[in-house]
């Protein structure tokens, strides 16, 4: 029904406790951590230490990051995994760099399927920049983990599909009482 990106972080967790404390902790670890990744990147790029300092806090007090991180969902290793899949994009000058970069861009559809099309934004980034070789091998990358999923799902439930929760949301969630009403 869901990707197995998030479940996979969850893996060791469930492992060794069934409590959610060692989660939301680690959560916010991450969030800490990507506070300060926030912080020296904005000042390297920027060269402004206000600026990054700005940017540093910005981030450390939203209040959905914060209230994501309290809650065993998602959003947390996303925005980490997506920084850091930023990061790769922006400073990918080679082959090498493309593919990493496209693992990673198709590692972020596993975790959520909301960044499927985020591929296309980073490969016209390729283009526009003047990297144009990159386009293809990035592509094929971030699409590989992503397609490798849906015949996976199409093997195992018949659908080629990335996730199958929205009917499931829809119908536990959403319009169990308009389905009971028709």
């Amino acid at each position: 029904i869901r990707t197995p990106g998030y479940p996979l972080f969850l893996l060791p967790f469930v492992f060794f406790t069934r409590s959610a404390v060692p989660i939301v902790l680690v959560q916010h670890l991450l969030a800490a951590l990507l506070a300060v990744a926030v912080f020296l990147v904005a000042e390297r790029w920027s060269g402004s230490r206000t600026i990054a300092i700005a940017a540093a806090l910005l981030f450390a007090f939203d209040p959905p990051t914060i209230h994501y991180a309290n809650k065993v969902l998602s959003e947390t290793l996303f925005t980490v995994a997506f920084f850091a899949t930023f990061l790769g994009v922006a400073g990918a000058r080679t082959f090498k760099g493309a593919i990493v970069a496209g693992l990673a861009a198709g590692a972020l559809v596993l975790i959520r399927p909301v960044a499927l099309l985020w591929f296309v934004i980073a490969a016209f980034y390729f283009a526009i920049t003047g990297r144009r070789r990159l386009v293809a091998s990035f592509t094929i990358c971030a699409l590989l983990l992503p397609i490798a999923w849906g015949v996976r799902n199409r093997i195992e439930a018949g659908a080629f599909t990335i996730a199958s929760i929205a009917g499931t949301n829809m119908l536990m969630y959403r319009a169990a009482g308009a389905l009971a009403i028709m």
